[in-house]
C-alpha cells in the first residue's frame, strides 16, 4: 500500500528532515531526520481524510506514523487497550480478574504494525 505524493510534498519531507536535524545541532541528515519528516507528513495526510478513511490509514500506515515512539511504551499501551476492551464486556465489575490471553496480545500488537518481536 501507498499514497499518492507530489514533488511539493517531497520537498516538504526534504525541509522537515533538514529542520529537524537542525534542531539536534547536527549538520547532516540521518534516517531518524527522515523517518520523523515522514511521519508528519503521513500524519497530516491521514488527519484530512475522512474519520473512516482515516482509521484504515492509520492502521495501515502505523508503523511510519509511530515515529521514535518506545517499542515497549507502544507495548503497554496495546496491553492497555485490550484490558480495557476486556473491562467493558464484563458484567460483574470485578475489574481485578481482567484476563488478556497471550494470543489476543499478540493479534492486537500485529495489527500494530509489531510481529515476531512480542515474543
Amino acid at each position: 500500500g501507498g499514497i499518492p505524493i507530489t514533488p511539493r510534498q517531497i520537498e516538504s519531507i526534504i525541509r522537515l528532515a533538514e529542520a529537524h536535524a537542525r534542531m539536534h545541532l547536527r549538520s547532516i541528515t540521518t534516517q531518524a531526520d527522515i523517518n520523523m519528516a515522514i511521519s508528519v507528513i503521513l500524519e497530516s495526510f491521514i488527519g484530512s481524510q475522512k474519520t473512516s478513511v482515516s482509521r484504515k490509514l492509520r492502521r495501515e500506515f502505523n508503523r511510519y506514523t509511530a515515529f521514535n515512539r518506545d517499542r515497549d511504551q507502544v507495548l503497554c499501551s496495546i496491553v492497555n487497550e485490550c484490558m480495557r476492551e476486556k473491562a467493558l464486556t464484563m458484567v460483574n465489575g470485578d475489574f481485578a480478574r481482567v484476563v488478556v490471553t497471550k494470543e489476543e496480545f499478540e493479534r492486537k500488537a500485529r495489527n500494530n504494525g509489531y510481529g515476531d518481536e512480542v515474543r
